[in-house]
């Protein structure tokens, strides 16, 4: 498959439970490949993404191909006129 027939595949929607537990073990997946170990004291707030992203207008996304989980991130505010990109994964 080329590069924009991929692009077109996947579908970018908001996480939902159905799909929670697949975009947080993509996420320590990518951890523990980084890293070589996983500590899962490091990351509490992955025990509950749609919880600890959509307070405050935050949004956490999920990127699916064939309906399976392929990335993540989310948005998060910092202030009235910023915010913080978080927990990209692929």
């Amino acid at each position: 498959m080329n590069i924009n027939n991929l692009q077109q595949s996947i579908q970018i929607t908001p996480v939902t439970e159905q799909y929670e537990e697949a975009a947080r073990q993509l996420i320590l997946d990518g951890l523990e490949e980084r890293f070589g170990f996983l500590d899962h004291s490091f990351n509490p707030n992955l025990r509950n993404i749609i919880q600890n992203y959509s307070r405050d207008g935050g949004v956490f996304l999920i990127g699916l191909h064939d309906n399976k989980v392929v990335c993540t991130g989310a948005l998060t505010k910092e202030g009235t006129a910023a915010g913080r990109i978080q927990r990209m994964s692929v």
